[in-house]
C-alpha cells in the first residue's frame, strides 16, 4: 500500500487516537482517520477511504473525505497558508497539502489558486503538491493523432493562445485563432489534437480538425436547425459574434457546415437564413 490511493474499509472501533478502519483485500493493514460528524462510525460498515500518510510509528492514516486532486495529476488549488519551509494548498481534506519551497515558482501569495501536480516524495514517502508540473511531463508520440479527442486542462494564456494540459502528461497549445469560445486557468474541456510537433508538444482544436470538424458540426447545426422548428434567421452575412451567440460556433465553422447541408440537399439557404428542405415521403 501506499499513499494517494483510494480503497474500501471496514470500520473497526474507536479509540484515543481516532477512528480504525481496516482494508479490505487479501493483504490487510489497519488505518486511522479523524473521527467526523459527517461520518458516524458504525462497527462494521464498508466505506471508501483516501490514504494518504504513514507515520513515523507505521500507522496508516486516511480519510473519509475525498481530495479535489488525484495522485500524479494537475489541478488548480488555493493557497491556503504558508510557512518558513513551504505553502500549505487546500485540497479537501482534514489537513492542508503541502509544498516545500524548493517546488515553488515565482512570488506566491496566500489567497492564490494555481496550478500544482500532486506527486509522492521519494525521500520521505509522503503525498505533496509541487508548481514544477512540468517537468513531469513527457512528450507526445504518434499516439496523438490529428483529429484524436483528449481531456484538456487550461493551464494560462500566452502570446500565441492558451497553454494547455494534454490528458494530465504532455503539452498543448490552442492557437488564438482557433478559439471562438471563452477560455480561463483551471478549465476542464474535450478537445481534438491537430498536430503534433516536432518537440513533442501538441497543436489542439476545441473542435474536429478538417473533414471531421466539418461532419461533427454540420450534424450539430441540423439538429439545432430541427429544434428551432426548420429555419433560422443567420446567413452569410450574420455577424460573427451573433452566429456565436446563437450557435457557439465559429462564423468559418458555420460557413462550413452550411455549405456542407446545402451540397448534400439537407437545406436552402440565402445571405441572411438557411431553412431545412422537407423530406418526400413515399406513397
Amino acid at each position: 500500500m501506499q499513499p494517494g490511493i483510494i480503497i474500501d474499509a471496514q470500520m473497526l472501533r474507536i479509540d484515543s487516537d481516532g477512528l480504525v478502519l481496516e482494508s479490505i483485500g487479501e493483504e490487510t493493514f489497519e488505518i486511522y482517520t479523524k473521527p467526523s460528524p459527517e461520518y458516524p462510525f458504525e462497527e462494521g460498515k464498508i466505506t471508501k477511504l483516501f490514504v494518504w500518510l504513514r507515520d513515523r510509528d507505521g500507522r496508516w492514516w486516511g480519510s473519509l473525505k475525498m481530495p479535489s486532486i488525484k495522485l500524479d495529476e494537475v489541478e488548480f488549488l488555493t493557497l491556503a497558508d504558508e510557512s518558513p519551509v513551504g505553502f500549505f494548498f487546500e485540497w479537501g481534506l482534514e489537513k492542508n497539502l503541502f509544498c516545500p519551497l524548493s517546488h515553488t515558482i515565482g512570488i506566491v501569495s496566500r489567497g492564490m489558486i494555481l496550478p500544482v501536480r500532486l506527486v509522492l516524495d521519494e525521500v520521505t514517502n509522503r503525498l505533496m503538491a509541487t508548481m514544477k508540473w512540468k517537468k513531469f511531463t513527457r512528450e507526445a508520440d504518434e499516439e496523438f493523432y490529428r483529429s484524436l479527442e483528449v481531456d484538456v486542462l487550461v493551464i494560462e494564456p500566452s502570446d500565441l493562445g492558451y497553454t494547455v494540459l494534454v490528458n494530465q502528461n504532455y503539452l498543448g497549445l490552442i492557437y488564438e485563432n482557433q478559439i471562438f469560445k471563452p477560455l480561463r486557468a483551471g478549465q476542464k474541456i474535450k478537445a481534438f489534437v491537430n498536430k503534433l510537433r516536432e518537440d513533442g508538444k501538441l497543436d489542439i482544436m476545441l473542435q474536429r480538425p478538417g473533414y471531421g470538424e466539418i461532419d461533427s458540426a454540420s450534424a450539430e447545426l441540423l439538429d439545432i436547425l430541427e429544434k428551432a422548428g426548420g429555419k433560422l434567421m443567420l446567413g452569410d452575412k450574420s455577424p460573427a459574434e451573433l452566429i456565436y451567440n446563437q450557435l457557439n460556433m465559429s462564423k468559418k465553422t458555420f460557413k462550413k457546415s452550411l455549405g456542407a447541408l446545402y451540397r448534400i440537399g439537407k437545406i436552402e439557404m440565402n445571405e441572411n437564413s438557411f431553412w431545412k428542405i422537407k423530406e418526400n415521403k413515399g406513397d
